[in-house]
């Protein structure tokens, strides 16, 4: 059957708000604002549609381009989102189209990376992809928080958005993989998604110098369990992060629980008074690297010397290859001998610090002697993941 693959304009719109309520259907709570969501992302051209030869809509995606951090360093990236097909599309290979328009679409705006939120990380990783950001889970009671405190001081935010941004900079410093934000990304997290998913409050802590330290988008969820949930907990260090602990500690007497999804590697144990306070690891989005060779000169590799590596990618063959990654950057060189081989979701892994080259020589991932494992480790530093917009 032959498709039809188009960047969306107003004319699919009622199409595309139909189908995602569809897929989608506890992901926005009522039809109106799954309606604004969708025109918000139209207004870009950011929808990819997927209609039969009878002029039916029986897939969608949705693309953001947006820069991350890799090594302190911005890359262009494309983030996918809204994967959806109707009953007609599923398994017609509908999705794996828009897939493919997607990754040609990023090259053509030059951006080396695509991420996305898998709906099956087993689906994604058959094109390539591979699971770089972990998350871990925290459901504490709000006694366990009892001491924790930073010498600031707490203000609700008032509508300016530029210390949260200080803030945020200062976090994101500390990860590969986090989003750079502009205003309009904050202006969404205060104002726009309370509107769609419900009443969240703001506040800012702030250190004793009057600098900005951290700040938490928090909601209050449930009648029986009285959860206190953080949407977003940014902290500069980890004394603005006590202190916004100790505001969540002073509403101990009409709350129960403390909810955090916070990085991996937090480790929030270690500075609570119960250090042996277990949380839930989870795996939570993927990425691809579509341009070998661009992403790797973009990103900031440690460049601990030469090393050689063979590519395996059946998706696109212009990353298929040997590549020799250079203090110069990264170049194509067939036929020379490579120091190591690995299939392109392992590059990206490698890319991102996911995981150290002895981590994934140990788990079978890649083919390589100890010589060539030390020139792995020269040029790939493991690093913490993480995205606050994931």
């Amino acid at each position: 059957m032959s498709y039809t693959i188009k960047v969306a304009g107003d004319g699919d719109y009622e199409n595309l708000a139909r189908l995602s309520a569809y897929a989608f259907p506890s992901l926005i709570p009522e039809q109106g604002d799954m309606l604004d969501y969708i025109m918000r992302y139209l207004s870009g051209g950011n929808f990819l549609c997927c209609y039969d030869p009878d002029g039916h809509l029986i897939a969608q995606l949705a693309r953001e381009r947006f820069e991350i951090l890799l090594s302190g360093r911005p890359v262009p990236a494309h983030f996918i989102s809204f994967v959806a097909s109707s009953p007609e599309g599923r398994g017609a290979g509908a999705v794996d189209g828009l897939m493919s328009a997607a990754m040609d679409l990023a090259l053509d705006d030059g951006a080396p990376l695509l991420l996305l939120e898998p709906f099956s990380a087993a689906y994604y990783k058959r094109l390539g992809f591979a699971i770089v950001y972990e998350s871990e889970t925290h459901a504490l009671p709000i006694p366990a928080l009892e001491g924790q405190k930073g010498g600031g001081v707490i203000k609700e935010y008032r509508g300016d958005t530029r210390d949260m941004a200080r803030i945020y900079d200062a976090a994101a410093a500390r990860y590969n993989g986090v989003k750079l934000r502009e205003r309009a990304d904050f202006e969404a997290v205060v104002d726009f998604f309370p509107q769609v998913f419900g009443t969240r409050h703001t506040v800012v802590y702030y250190e004793p110098s009057g600098a900005p330290g951290g700040y938490m988008v928090y909601s209050f969820e449930g009648s029986g369990k009285r959860e206190f949930k953080a949407h977003e907990l940014v902290y500069a260090d980890v004394g603005a992060l006590r202190g916004l602990l100790g505001f969540v500690y002073s509403h101990r007497g009409n709350m129960d629980i403390f909810t955090w999804r916070a990085p991996a590697g937090t480790r929030l144990c270690h500075i609570l008074n119960e250090a042996m306070r277990p949380c839930a690891l989870k795996p939570y989005a993927m990425a691809r690297v579509l341009d070998v060779e661009r992403a790797a000169e973009l990103s900031g590799l440690s460049h601990d010397g030469n090393v050689t590596v063979r590519i395996n990618d059946r998706q696109l063959p212009r990353n298929d290859g040997v590549f020799t990654i250079t203090e110069d950057g990264c170049i194509r060189t067939p036929g020379a001998i490579p120091d190591a081989s690995m299939d392109i979701s392992v590059f990206s892994q490698l890319l991102f610090g996911f995981m150290s080259p002895d981590e994934l020589a140990a788990l079978g991932a890649l083919e390589c002697g100890a010589e060539g494992l030390t020139k792995l480790d020269g040029a790939f530093a493991k690093r913490p993941t993480w995205n606050y917009d994931f």
